[in-house]
């Protein structure tokens, strides 16, 4: 009974005519995603609520959706684009993924990685301000914050590459 009731949901078809199997499968071929965004595309695509449910039930079965994954894999995409944990938790909040699974895959991120990606992001900004000047500094900090960085990350970035520019190394 379940499974005939699982197949009927699965197989309805949305505005696109498609099953929402085949509607959520094509739509995590391109990336991957939380639940709660294939939820909402199953929804604004036409399936009724219990169909994207039923749906997203059946790929965490099948294990193509995981929240804990897709969230880790995100993370570490962003964080090698030189994008900060605080960033990272607010696009993965936005994306649905609960504040729990979000804190998880920030603490598994890897310290000193967090760490040169920060400086990264701060060696980009050195080569565009004159390291002497007393504003260059605060700019700086400020820059590598808005990629997301805490306030600590970005000035132990900012004063590392400033000082190995001045000193040379």
């Amino acid at each position: 009974m379940k499974e005939e009731l699982e197949a009927e949901m699965i197989g309805k078809q949305g505005n696109s005519g498609k099953p929402a199997l085949a509607t959520a499968m094509e739509y995590l071929a391109k990336r991957g995603r939380s639940c709660a965004e294939v939820r909402l595309r199953l929804i604004d695509k036409g399936f009724d609520e219990e169909t994207a449910e039923g749906t997203v039930e059946r790929l965490k079965e099948m294990r193509l959706l995981d929240d804990a994954r897709f969230a880790a894999e995100w993370a570490e995409s962003r964080l090698r684009r030189c994008i900060g944990g605080v960033r990272i938790r607010m696009e993965l909040e936005d994306m649905g993924v609960d504040s729990e699974t979000t804190h998880s895959a920030l603490a598994s991120l890897d310290k000193d990685e967090v760490a040169i990606y920060a400086r990264k992001a701060a060696a980009k900004v050195a080569g565009r301000v004159i390291v002497d000047d007393p504003n260059s500094r605060p700019k700086a900090i400020r820059y590598v914050m808005s990629r997301g960085f805490s306030s600590s990350e970005a000035r132990e970035a900012v004063s590392a590459v400033f000082s190995s520019l001045v000193t040379g190394n």
